[in-house]
């Protein structure tokens, strides 16, 4: 990705997300003021983003990263 960046000229910051009690997002990466949460599940499960951060975050995106569309992911 971070080749990507460099020839595309984009900035982005990139973290985790964790609670106290160690609820946590996977990976989280904001780009102009909007932030893209993404969980990762290698086997098919359902997901539910936590809901302290769904309220925190109401205007921002979330998705699943999977065996199907890691691809898309990654840009490849």
């Amino acid at each position: 990705m971070y080749f990507l960046d460099c020839i595309l000229n984009f900035r982005r910051n990139f973290s985790i997300w964790r609670t106290h009690d160690k609820a946590e997002i996977d990976y989280l990466e904001e780009t102009d003021g909007m932030l893209y949460a993404n969980e990762f599940k290698w086997k098919d499960q359902k997901v539910r983003f936590r809901v302290s951060f769904l309220q925190s975050y109401p205007e921002h995106q979330t998705a699943v990263v999977s065996r199907q569309n890691f691809e898309g992911f990654l840009g490849v």
